[in-house]
């Protein structure tokens, strides 16, 4: 009975490490995931805004020399 216990109080030491680890890298995780939302804003941010009735054909390629 006594190796039993000892059985699975080490088994559950060993359980308590693994789910404190992937707590760890469940953090990390939202941290990374919060920088490219972040990122993601402040690229929308700076895009230039495009004009949803334009028309593809009728703008000219800069080139063309307006």
């Amino acid at each position: 009975m006594e190796d039993r216990i000892i059985t699975i109080e080490e088994k559950l030491a060993h359980l308590e490490k693994l789910v404190g680890e992937l707590n760890q890298m469940i953090w990390e995780l939202n941290q990374q995931v919060a920088a490219g939302r972040k990122e993601l804003r402040d690229l929308r941010a700076q895009a230039t805004p495009v004009d949803p009735n334009r028309k593809p054909d009728e703008e000219v390629p800069p080139h063309y020399g307006r």
